[in-house]
């Protein structure tokens, strides 16, 4: 996304031509760009499997977002991601229960690092279950295609493809 950062100069001259005006002349126009990439549109994959397909066909890895009912959460103990059957990162959890009775899902934001309640409209209750990993660490979605294993199977993937 990019915003104007000052006002746009123009230097022209009219002319008349067969009653129609034309103008001639030069300008220019000060962007400065927030966010240096560009980004695809959300791309989100349904399925409720605990072993599913994931193809980032961006330019750069991107933050990955997975989602769980709260009852699949509680039987949640490793997610990993998988390229041609061999494990490159995991996140490992210990004994995840609910933190409240408005906490109908969760997910696993690798972005942001955290793992979020979520109501049943999937809005943020607030409520953080970070506390639970046991080991590992939160992972990127490296470019190409990939593989998402779970022992619980989860309701839905999102992530947004980075490009230069």
């Amino acid at each position: 996304m990019v915003k104007c950062s000052a006002p746009p100069t123009l230097k022209y001259i009219a002319f008349d031509k067969d009653n129609i005006t034309i103008y001639k002349g030069e300008g220019s126009v000060n962007l400065v760009a927030f966010y240096p990439y560009g980004i695809a549109t959300k791309k989100v994959s349904i399925e409720d499997t605990a072993y599913h397909k994931i193809t980032n066909a961006g330019d750069l890895p991107t933050g990955l977002e997975i989602y769980y009912s709260i009852e699949n959460a509680t039987a949640l103990q490793k997610v990993e991601l998988l390229k041609d059957d061999e494990s490159i990162c995991s996140l490992s959890f210990s004994n995840l229960v609910p933190l409240s009775e408005n906490d109908k899902y969760i997910c696993i934001d690798t972005r942001k690092h955290l793992i979020e309640g979520l109501d049943k409209d999937f809005n943020k209750t607030g409520n953080l279950y970070n506390k639970f990993i046991s080991s590992g660490d939160f992972f990127s979605l490296p470019i190409g295609v990939y593989y998402i294993n779970s022992n619980a199977p989860f309701l839905k993937t999102e992530f947004s493809s980075l490009y230069y």
